[in-house]
């Protein structure tokens, strides 16, 4: 919360507060109408400030929401792509081709050590190929 938002809700709880602890008085007097206006009152502030921060927040979720499901529309292709690990020499693809359509979701399972890390690597481009290359295309 922001600091404005802070300081209006301490004002409001020491209103409120002053108020319980005064209650007989307010009571005596009649100004029950009055503090509850005043109460109302320093609300409006941190109320105010609350519904903008809400709609930064709705804004700020739309626009993630919306790249993601547009990057999920890349066209994503493998061909004849080799890949070796410099830990090891042994080649681990050889010959792989993937090709992924737009809006599709494609899960990679497999046993532990079977390349699904490394497919996703590739993708991100943290690994280069040996041969052939990752293609995205729109």
């Amino acid at each position: 919360m922001s600091m404005k938002v802070l300081q209006a809700q301490s004002n409001s709880s020491k209103l409120a507060s002053k108020a319980i602890s005064n209650h007989w008085n307010i009571a005596i007097f009649s100004v029950e109408k009055k503090i509850m206006g005043l109460f109302e009152v320093t609300l409006e502030e941190p109320k105010r400030e609350s519904q903008k921060q809400s709609w930064y927040a709705g804004l700020e979720l739309f626009i993630t929401q919306f790249l993601t499901a547009t990057n999920i529309g890349l066209i994503l292709w493998y061909g004849g792509l080799s890949y070796y690990m410099e830990q090891s020499p042994q080649i681990i693809f050889v010959g792989l081709s993937l090709k992924v359509q737009p809006m599709t979701i494609v899960a990679l399972v497999g046993q532990s050590g079977s390349g699904k890390s490394t497919i996703i690597g590739l993708i991100q481009r943290l690994f280069d190929p040996l041969s052939s290359k990752v293609t995205y295309c729109i």
